[in-house]
């Protein structure tokens, strides 16, 4: 709906938005659930029940529906095979589908290698008296990660508003991949407080274009093709994720590192490539 309602103009300010949502939204869940999970679960599954009733009620009467089937009917692909044979034809949106795997494959080290390496690596560190070990030290890292987007996506998104998609998007996936190189290399709590923030910083930078850029390389009259071929990206890049970490005591974290800096290569070029075929051919 947000490729039927927005233009190339304005997607990436909407797109800004719903991310600032998201995570705005994932820091109040996580605090009211934390705080009132334990002596008060009855009563948070009532409200989480109010607000997903809110939520529908809200989708039924005040959001117009984007799709027409009496004019889109003829223009649907019946056989799904052929529709999808078409995506894979389109060699500007193949570029950027590969690309997409390996910048999920940098999102997903948040789940993946960086708590094995806080396990197995971060000293110990005291913040206010309170011990802050492995696990705790990952649960600061997303703390930090969700904070700063919502105190900062705004000003990031100004910052931002004249970039090219090239210089936004390869700046994006560099920033947040290096930020994962330095908290793979970093032992102790002031190294990986660093690279919480360039990852995010990263992140900010990164999303807002790179959703953008793959609505406007969509058909419009193939979204649902288009977003069910891009769906692919992130259980490959999850086998992929899997596949480093259960090999990476072969290596250990200077080895994912360097596996880590040809990960971002491989998300940056094809990206470029993407990008210069679709502005060439606009």
């Amino acid at each position: 709906m947000i490729v039927d309602w927005t233009t190339s103009g304005n997607r990436r300010v909407v797109y800004s938005i719903q991310y600032w949502i998201i995570n705005f939204a994932i820091m109040i869940g996580s605090g009211l659930s934390g705080w009132f999970f334990r002596d008060y679960l009855v009563w948070l599954l009532l409200a989480i029940t109010i607000e997903e009733i809110v939520s529908c009620l809200v989708v039924i009467f005040w959001i117009d529906e984007s799709f027409n089937p009496d004019t889109q009917q003829h223009k649907q692909e019946s056989n799904i095979i052929k529709a999808y044979f078409t995506v894979a034809k389109d060699r500007i949106f193949m570029y950027y589908l590969f690309a997409s795997v390996f910048i999920a494959m940098i999102f997903n080290q948040i789940d993946y290698y960086l708590p094995v390496h806080l396990s197995d690596s971060f000293r110990t560190a005291r913040i206010f008296g309170i011990e802050v070990y492995g696990q705790r030290m990952l649960t600061i890292f997303l703390m930090v990660n969700t904070l700063v987007i919502v105190l900062f996506m705004g000003r990031v998104n100004k910052l931002t508003k004249n970039w090219s998609r090239s210089s936004g998007i390869s700046i994006g996936i560099i920033l947040q991949g290096l930020g994962f190189m330095i908290a793979f290399l970093g032992r102790d709590l002031t190294w990986e407080l660093i690279a919480a923030l360039v990852a995010t910083i990263g992140e900010m930078i990164l999303v807002p274009f790179s959703q953008a850029l793959r609505a406007d390389l969509m058909d419009g009259d193939q979204v649902g093709t288009y977003t069910g071929a891009f769906s692919v990206t992130q259980p490959i890049a999850s086998v992929l994720s899997g596949i480093l970490v259960s090999l990476s005591s072969l290596y250990g974290n200077i080895g994912m590192t360097i596996f880590m800096f040809f990960i971002i290569v491989l998300g940056v070029l094809p990206s470029l490539r993407a990008i210069r075929m679709h502005e060439s051919h606009s």
